[in-house]
């Protein structure tokens, strides 16, 4: 999980990078929303539920989830800007999903990481209509 973060992370960077140029690889940032739906679905799915009662983590993981909203959001938003072929406000919402992913993969990696077991890491597949739990709640926000 640790190598996703920092797989995203480049990814991240090297789109921003570009946008600087006004260049969009729409393959890499459509790579690294799958990526990142992908490891939201296998963290609500299977390992909040199974660490939720090991260490009294449900204000954390309540906050984790928020954060999962928030970038999903933010794809969202991204989605809209390329609909319209607008692609000014695209660099600053990649940003904002870095930012929230800077301290988000930090604390996963050191509160959540050491009371995992490897059942935790199966690579179910995320259903294609699967949303994450925030954003579930507040239909809303879609």
């Amino acid at each position: 999980m640790k190598d996703q973060h920092e797989v995203v992370n480049l990814q991240l960077e090297k789109i921003i990078d570009d946008l600087k140029s006004d260049q969009l690889d729409l393959d890499i940032l459509d790579e690294i929303e799958h990526d990142l739906k992908d490891h939201i679905f296998l963290e609500e799915t299977s390992i909040f539920p199974a660490v939720r009662d090991k260490g009294n983590l449900n204000l954390e993981i309540s906050g984790m989830e928020t954060e999962h909203a928030a970038v999903w959001r933010l794809f969202m938003l991204i989605q809209e800007q390329i609909d319209r072929k607008n692609y000014s406000k695209i660099p600053k919402y990649l940003d904002e999903i870095r930012l929230i992913l800077l301290d988000h993969n930090r604390r996963e990696e050191l509160v959540l990481y050491p009371l995992m077991n490897e059942d935790m890491m199966e690579n179910a597949k995320r259903p294609e209509n699967w949303v994450c739990n925030k954003i579930k709640k507040y239909p809303n926000q879609k």
